[in-house]
């Protein structure tokens, strides 16, 4: 986990999530002095979020990329409750021991505490926004419409993933940048074509 001091992020970057618990700015545009798309026709997509949506891409994306890892820390610390509580009961004047068991205890609803949080955050900052996010999905990649300058990234880069759930598409930029297409805010036309630029890049 990286823990780093808050930044204030404009409105209309809101819609790229974090997916784990990293507050840093993602590297800057790569493809900001040229553009790659430039004569290409892409699917305009207008959508907004609501905060289930959000929860609900987030903990796929948690439960693939950070509860591995809280499930080895917990069980860890479990064994270490275990042991210090037979102690415990074996000594019930084992001040240390009651001390570890209380420690091991909340470091383990921490872990999960600080995953749900984050979810919640991020779904709270996401729904709150009232302007509807820009997107424009290329056969090659993908153009961010933002206040502060277009964000571009195409399909062939490393670990640019792409999840078709139910109700939206997920979109997992090498962990850096999340971005959640829900269906409802599209038509079939734009599902399908969607569905065919992704083909590459679909998980």
């Amino acid at each position: 986990m990286i823990f780093e001091k808050k930044k204030e992020i404009p409105q209309d970057e809101r819609a790229a999530l974090r997916a784990e618990q990293m507050d840093g700015v993602p590297e800057r545009d790569k493809y900001e002095e040229a553009n790659p798309f430039e004569g290409k026709d892409g699917v305009e997509i207008s959508y907004n979020l609501r905060a289930d949506e959000v929860k609900k891409c987030l903990l796929l994306l948690q439960k693939e990329q950070i509860f591995k890892r809280n499930y080895i820390y917990t069980a860890v610390l479990a064994v270490i409750f275990i042991l210090y509580l037979i102690t415990v009961i074996q000594n019930p004047t084992y001040t240390m021991g009651m001390f570890m068991l209380a420690l091991s205890a909340g470091v383990i609803v921490l872990i999960w505490m600080m995953a749900w949080r984050y979810r919640s955050s991020q779904a709270k900052a996401v729904s709150s926004v009232t302007e509807d996010f820009n997107m424009t999905v290329y056969d090659t990649g993908i153009l961010v419409h933002q206040e502060n300058g277009d964000f571009r990234a195409l399909f062939s880069e490393p670990k640019f993933r792409v999840r078709e759930l139910d109700d939206a598409f997920l979109l997992d930029l090498n962990r850096q940048r999340v971005y959640v297409l829900p269906k409802r805010c599209m038509d079939e036309g734009q599902i399908a074509a969607l569905r065919q630029y992704f083909s590459g890049n679909m998980v």
